[in-house]
Order: structure tokens, then C-alpha cells, then sequence
């Protein structure tokens, strides 16, 4: 229900047979014994930037259980379901410095729902954001239920005619509801808007 993956999880327990228990059942879950906690903080897979979008997740996940109490009881189609939810999408370029520290933060944060697997420093998103041969966005989603903020990041290397997507990451706040859709049919719309442009102007 909170679509995310098991390796999101950490555990602290003060019992070896508990934490040996969780290894040997889900191995991707992190375990910690009680002893650790005074410099559980300072470890890296810890070092996680928080924004203030990411303090609201709590309230974020309430507004999804109330959203999916509804779609229980509706009787059309999923289809039907996400567009009575009137879930609107405003694509941007990052240059504020806190639009650019939540994009940092979802890169960092978003295990299941990031295309390249990796997690980037800041250095890399700063130089990418001020390098003319990557086209870079970020996208706020809302729907009559709720605001979701600044849910996701993509960024595109440039090649000539060509666009290679090198980052994508979106937060689970918006899983299954075909956002990542919706922004992909944006960008080729882009493309495209913009080839017939320089066509008529040649």
C-alpha cells in the first residue's frame, strides 16, 4: 500500500535472534542492534537530505488511504477513477535553490521508482542542471484530494537530434497513477513542437 520496496526498511532490535531472524527472511532489510543508535545518524546509507515536502509524508500517505477508501467503492473503470481525481502536472526547470534541493533529495531518497539505480551527488546534479548538452526537469503533481509538491526529476543528455534519458525518479506518492505517462508524452510533445518549429523557420 505505501509502494515502497523492502530495502527502504531498517530495523533496530536488541535481540541477535530477532535481527538474524529478519537477515535469513528479507536479507535486503537493514538491521541494527541498540547499541548502534548513539551513531546510527552518522552512517551513510543515513545521510539522506529532508525537505520540508518530505515532512508532510505522513499527511501525504492519510490523503492516499482516504484516495484508495474511495476507489473501493467506485464503480467505473481505474481510468475513469484518475481522471474524477482531476490530478494536474506542472513541468519546470530546477533553479531555485530549494526546487534544486527537493529534486537532490528525491534522487537520494527513491529506491523503486528511479530509472538509473543510482544515487548522485550534489556536484553531479548542479553540474548537469548548468550543462547546455542535458535538459533537465522537475514536476509537481496535485489532484482535487491533495498537493503532492515536487514529486519528480528527469534529466536528458543530448546527442545531436538525440535525447538520452540518464535520470528519472519519481516519489511514491504518485506511483500507479500514470504520471511518469503523462510527463514522458510532455517531453516527446516538446521535441516534437520544437522540430516543426526550426522546420518552418528553415
Amino acid at each position: 500500500h505505501l509502494n515502497i520496496n523492502v530495502d527502504t526498511f531498517a530495523v533496530i532490535d536488541d535481540s541477535v535472534f530477532e535481527r538474524n531472524e529478519i537477515k535469513a527472511a528479507l536479507p535486503q532489510v537493514r538491521v541494527y542492534d541498540v547499541v548502534e543508535i548513539p551513531g546510527i545518524l552518522s552512517l551513510p546509507e543515513f545521510d539522506i537530505p529532508i525537505t520540508e515536502e518530505s515532512r508532510k509524508r505522513r499527511e501525504s500517505y492519510q490523503t492516499e488511504a482516504k484516495r484508495t477508501d474511495i476507489f473501493a467503492s467506485w464503480s467505473g473503470d481505474y481510468d475513469e477513477f484518475l481522471r474524477d481525481c482531476q490530478i494536474k502536472m506542472t513541468v519546470f526547470k530546477p533553479v531555485t535553490e530549494g526546487d534544486i534541493k527537493r529534486c537532490f533529495e528525491l534522487i537520494n531518497r527513491s529506491n523503486q521508482y528511479n530509472v538509473s539505480g543510482q544515487k548522485r551527488d550534489e556536484e553531479y546534479l548542479n553540474r548537469i542542471l548548468n550543462d547546455e548538452n542535458y535538459v533537465s526537469y522537475g514536476y509537481r503533481v496535485s489532484d482535487k484530494y491533495a498537493d503532492y509538491g515536487i514529486v519528480g526529476f528527469a534529466s536528458f543528455m543530448k546527442s545531436g537530434d538525440e535525447y538520452t534519458l540518464t535520470d528519472f525518479v519519481m516519489s511514491c506518492r504518485v506511483a500507479q497513477k500514470k504520471v511518469e505517462k503523462a510527463f514522458l508524452n510532455f517531453f516527446i510533445s516538446t521535441l516534437i513542437h520544437s522540430f516543426l518549429s526550426s522546420t518552418k523557420k528553415e
